[in-house]
């Protein structure tokens, strides 16, 4: 889907990539670059906003040749999660787009899309949304300040599964990542499933 003649993709992007390079425990933050269509992006911070009866908020701050991209998450940087943006761009009229809020979806989230091979009967947004928080819960401390990282770490309480992470592999700017859990639900009875993710993107159901 377009957003400003822009495809929604392009935004949906960059904070899932900075995830993966999150999960590989960089040792300078500060450095890290993340690919986009936007052009390279340096990764400036994260801050979580919260207010009294509604879902926390986080933020992700990147620069970029002549501006800068702002994308919220509710909660935890998801495929599923996303909720605005915002981006400045020298050239460029300011855009600013909200993808969810308040649980209704405004644009549909590219990243989400259901993968081929998923086992009839198995949910596949319950599935693909634990894994992403999963993720995220041992990503994100990696890329903010310690008070922050634990309420990331209370979060895998609610993951609906436990993943484990079998194989993380960066070769230039791809990065590669398999992870496992034991999955469990109406119809799929205890069964082992294997996901693919290449540059923050679920892309594979392994056999």
């Amino acid at each position: 889907m377009l957003v400003n003649e822009i495809y929604s993709y392009s935004f949906e992007k960059p904070a899932l990539y900075l995830l993966s390079l999150l999960l590989g425990k960089p040792n300078d933050i500060s450095e890290l670059t993340v690919p986009s269509d936007f052009g390279l992006l340096r990764f400036k911070g994260m801050d979580l906003l919260q207010e009294r009866g509604q879902i926390p908020k986080l933020v992700l701050d990147f620069e970029l040749e002549g501006g800068s991209l702002r994308t919220v998450y509710f909660g935890h940087v998801s495929p599923f999660k996303l909720g605005n943006v915002q981006l400045i761009q020298e050239g460029r009229a300011e855009i600013n787009h909200v993808f969810s809020d308040a649980g209704k979806v405004m644009i549909p989230m590219q990243a989400a899309t259901e993968i081929a091979g998923i086992p009839a009967g198995l949910n596949w947004n319950i599935v693909a949304g634990s894994l992403s928080l999963w993720r995220a819960c041992c990503g994100l401390p990696n890329g903010c300040e310690p008070s922050l990282g634990k309420y990331f770490n209370k979060m895998k309480t609610v993951s609906r599964y436990q993943w484990e992470n079998i194989s993380y592999e960066l070769k230039g700017d791809e990065i590669v990542e398999e992870w496992t859990a034991c999955v469990t639900d109406a119809v799929v009875h205890g069964a082992r499933v294997v996901f693919v993710i290449k540059n923050g993107l679920i892309s594979v159901l392994r056999d």
